[in-house]
């Protein structure tokens, strides 16, 4: 009979805690390989989770799964179920009542985690998001443009970018691409995708460029942001962080990226890079009002008009 396994995860579980389930992670795999056992991940004290982390508990899941283990939750009194149906409802657990933070996770919109595993599934993923955003969450026109565009940027990038797989849209990615999106009640949208690829540093050593050869994880993580940057060997416009980031700048929004051993903070009013957990892949996390003034030809500028005909493909005329 398989025995439990746990994991402890922090009393509010950010990108700051990230280092307490990641190395619990490495070494209970390594300890527990070839030998299936149930991995409670335990909640019992647990009162906050962002988005991000719900993504990487979701990561960690899959990486048990496929090694034959089979995953459960425990909140404050032992119950099980099963993590996919948790993970739906996770912001349901907290109960703080008296921390603003937590507060304006209750009774809000979320959509529940999707996983890609090659660019048509990004696009199709994007496309069936977006209605959603639109419909329940009730964002500004060019927030909704701007959002579309950027999310099928990042969400297929993130396969293509960070596995190699440049040539075929059907190519399979070797693990999947996870995003998901919640709305802070009547004030702000925040989404995160999460990718286990090769992460932006080595992705723009690996393009061929010559400009690229030398630079730093830090070098990497600013060059990501800005216009027309990639380290896609095609040529890729770089679009999809750069209008992130464009979009956090413009409004009193925030763009988080999590990549080797740092974290790009963009803001309304500066550009931060600081150390933090090491993440081989990529993470990205972007909040920004719901009806922020979003310039889309300052963004995107010639390009702007692909962005507006996008959404029109969607809906028709907005």
């Amino acid at each position: 009979m398989a025995t439990n396994a746990l994991l402890k995860l922090p009393k509010y579980f950010d990108h700051n805690q990230f280092d307490a389930l990641l190395n619990q992670a490495r070494q209970l795999f390594n300890e527990i390989r070839g030998n299936p056992q149930d991995i409670v991940f335990d909640l019992s004290e647990t009162e906050f989770i962002s988005t991000l982390a719900v993504l990487l508990i979701a990561q960690i899941s899959d990486n048990f799964i496929a090694g034959g283990h089979k995953c459960l939750v425990q909140y404050g009194k032992p119950k099980k179920e099963s993590l996919t149906a948790w993970l739906f409802g996770v912001m349901g657990l907290v109960k703080d009542e008296n921390d603003k933070e937590v507060q304006s996770y209750l009774g809000t919109f979320r959509v529940g985690i999707k996983r890609c595993h090659n660019g048509k599934e990004s696009l199709d993923a994007v496309n069936k998001l977006i209605p959603i955003i639109r419909s329940e969450i009730k964002p500004s026109e060019n927030v909704l443009r701007a959002l579309n565009w950027a999310l099928w940027e990042i969400v297929d990038n993130a396969g293509t970018h960070g596995y190699g797989t440049y040539d075929d849209m059907q190519s399979n990615y070797p693990r999947p691409v996870y995003f998901c999106a919640f709305s802070y009640k009547d004030v702000m949208i925040d989404i995160a995708i999460l990718d286990s690829g090769q992460g932006i540093h080595k992705s723009f050593l690996t393009s061929g460029k010559e400009k690229y050869r030398n630079i730093t994880n830090e070098d990497a993580l600013k060059l990501s942001i800005q216009n027309s940057e990639s380290g896609h060997p095609k040529g890729s416009p770089g679009f999809g962080l750069y209008g992130c980031a464009e979009m956090a700048k413009q409004s009193d929004g925030k763009l988080m990226i999590i990549s080797g051993e740092n974290k790009l903070i963009r803001s309304k009013e500066s550009v931060d890079i600081l150390s933090s957990s090491k993440y081989d892949g990529t993470m990205v996390s972007l909040r920004i009002p719901k009806q922020a003034a979003v310039n889309l030809e300052s963004i995107f500028g010639k390009d702007s008009n692909i962005v507006l005909e996008a959404i029109d493909d969607l809906f028709g005329s907005v």
